[in-house]
């Protein structure tokens, strides 16, 4: 007789799903409801703030902000939440937004909020720049709340100034957004900051070599950034800093390109032709140019591991380049300019302390320097770097000159008399 074998059932005992594992619906317009029905019942932002640190949602759990981090935002800055177009949904609307309130009570209070949900600093950013991307369809008075509110979150550090970069778009910087966007924001920024503050976070996170970037490809000129921020009014303190740091570009690439000439034997010609050039076109003086053209000089060598070798190598070197410093010397400020380099290098560099009284020698037999401005440089003009030893040496050289001056004086009054 055979037995029957069954087969194993399928069916298997029903587990009920624990609730922290279900998959919670995404519910947007949910949120939005709980979130602004909480802000608007608050008679300031502190009750507000307070609202955001107990609120629960409909299945009585602390708001998930991680996973709401975007609509959060956009409620915040905005007042509700943001269509594909940049557009503000239909629906309540936050009365402590951004656009409806104080950017600076609402850049205080979202400190408060990170300080206790610190994972959404970088959401922060990103919704930033999701904002300049619909910046055109913003009302002028929200654009000026906006650059208001990212300047108070650049003063208290909760955001980079790479936030900036999200300005650099075509149609924004075509249509003269950018530029207006980036005034507005600096104005608030300066005031709140100071230049020292403001330019130190513009160089630590790398902007401002960029700023420039913010005016269509043919103004991409200082003259015109220069001439829309004085225009837009209470930024002097940042064009001026701004200035010297352009000017400071144009000495470095200068600076770069004449040791490279230097390096490759470039004639004499061709290098007052390249240093012309950049000094017309960056409408540089002369009185720095001297300077740079003497630095790059010196640059430009390997110096000699003995020291009692390097004068002659100096000299060397200064003497197949007379025609270039003479080019560009023939101002008293531009020669004044060439012997406080000189005094600087020599003193910074010590194998080279003995020697200045030999460089000026030649300078002034070549007619590099005169000696109206040696003298000038001797009696007021010099440096404290290395004065004491600097002027013991030029002693004799001066006295020299005055014996001559005087010598020269006197013969032009004897042929006066004749």
């Amino acid at each position: 007789m055979s037995s029957r074998v069954e087969k194993p059932s399928l069916s298997g005992q029903r587990i009920r799903a624990r609730k922290r594992d279900e998959k919670v619906k995404y519910d947007v317009k949910d949120f939005r409801e709980k979130l602004v029905e909480g802000f608007n019942a608050a008679e300031d932002f502190d009750q507000a703030v307070k609202f955001l640190e107990e609120a629960k949602d409909k299945e009585g759990e602390p708001f998930d902000l991680r996973r709401y981090n975007e609509p959060f935002y956009d409620i915040l800055i905005t007042g509700g939440t943001l269509g594909p177009g940049g557009d503000i949904e239909e629906g309540p609307m936050n009365k402590y937004s951004v656009f409806a309130s104080d950017p600076k009570a609402c850049a205080a209070a979202i400190e408060r909020v990170l300080r206790r949900y610190k994972y959404l600093q970088v959401s922060l950013q990103e919704e930033i720049d999701k904002l300049f991307k619909f910046l055109r369809t913003f009302t002028d008075e929200q654009r000026t709340k906006l650059a208001e509110f990212i300047a108070h979150l650049l003063n208290l550090s909760l955001i980079s100034a790479k936030v900036f970069i999200g300005l650099l778009t075509d149609n924004l910087v075509r249509d003269g957004f950018a530029m207006d966007f980036l005034s507005l924001t600096f104005q608030t920024w300066l005031k709140d900051s100071g230049i020292q503050a403001m330019s130190s976070t513009l160089k630590k996170d790398k902007v401002e070599s960029r700023l420039l970037e913010v005016l269509p490809a043919n103004k991409r000129q200082f003259e015109h950034f220069q001439a829309h921020m004085t225009a837009a009014g209470h930024l002097d303190e940042f064009v001026t800093w701004f200035a010297s740091q352009q000017t400071a570009d144009m000495k470095r690439h200068l600076s770069k390109a004449l040791i490279e000439l230097l390096k490759e034997g470039t004639d004499q010609a061709t290098l007052i032709e390249k240093v012309k050039e950049h000094q017309e076109k960056h409408k540089m003086n002369d009185t720095d140019v001297i300077g740079i053209i003497f630095n790059s000089l010196m640059d430009s060598e390997e110096w000699n591991k003995k020291s009692e070798m390097v004068g002659d190598q100096a000299l060397r070197l200064l003497k197949a380049n007379l025609k270039l410093l003479a080019t560009f010397s023939t101002s008293k400020q531009g020669q004044l300019q060439l012997l406080l380099r000189m005094q600087s290098y020599c003193y910074e560099n010590q194998n080279f302390l003995k020697i200045f009284q030999k460089f000026c020698m030649l300078f002034y037999k070549n007619d590099v320097l005169t000696e109206e401005a040696i003298l000038e440089w001797y009696t007021t003009g010099h440096s404290p770097k290395g004065k004491t030893a600097f002027l013991q040496q030029m002693e004799q050289f001066v006295e020299w000159l005055k014996n001559a001056e005087e010598e020269s004086s006197e013969e032009e009054e004897e042929e006066a008399k004749q």
